[in-house]
């Protein structure tokens, strides 16, 4: 899926907000990520709590027209069906900091060889993986706009800058880290 703008987020927590962003000015709403913040009673505080995300991403969704589906777990074929009808899905994950640094480290690895694929984790890898159940650790959240079924891999954006487009994560990392997947329906 080409053409998804990407929204810096800069030193905010503002992932949910600038994520969003990003795929409803996909979608066609010209809202910014100040004003989509603002909308939901999102302070930078450091967290999202006592903000309304939920109702914000189902009246983006209501503006665009759509039905905004959130579902507890990331469920590939879904995923897929929604890429195809070129509709882009965020997903909020949890995440832990060696994860993201080997996200990063491949991103680097393959800007200098397209080919290479992630590798696949071993099972000692997938059982460190941030909970998806557990509260209060660190999440985060990311616009999903492809998928490569030859890597199993999902493709998707940050919103930390431009070098952050196309990121690549494997299917069974995301599935097991993510706790909320957030589709536009027509």
């Amino acid at each position: 899926m080409q053409g998804i703008p990407l929204f810096v987020q800069g030193e905010t927590p503002f992932c949910a907000i600038h994520s969003l962003a990003m795929a409803s000015r996909y979608l066609g709403l010209r809202a910014s990520p100040v004003d989509l913040a603002g909308s939901a009673g999102f302070e930078n505080t450091g967290s999202a709590g006592g903000s309304d995300l939920v109702g914000l991403y189902r009246a983006v969704g209501e503006e665009l027209g759509m039905r905004t589906s959130i579902v507890p777990s990331f469920d590939r074929d879904k995923v897929l069906r929604s890429l195809e009808a070129g509709l882009p899905v965020i997903v909020w994950r949890r995440v832990a900091s060696e994860r993201e640094k080997a996200h990063r480290q491949f991103a680097t690895a393959r800007g200098k060889d397209a080919t290479l694929a992630p590798p696949a984790l071993t099972p000692e890898e997938l059982a460190k993986l941030p909970a998806k159940g557990e509260r209060g650790l660190p999440s985060h959240a990311s616009v999903v706009t492809g998928y490569s079924p030859a890597t199993n891999s999902v493709i998707y954006a940050e919103p930390w800058g431009e070098d952050t487009r196309d990121r690549r994560m494997r299917v069974e990392e995301i599935e097991a880290t993510a706790y909320a997947v957030v589709f536009f329906k027509l």
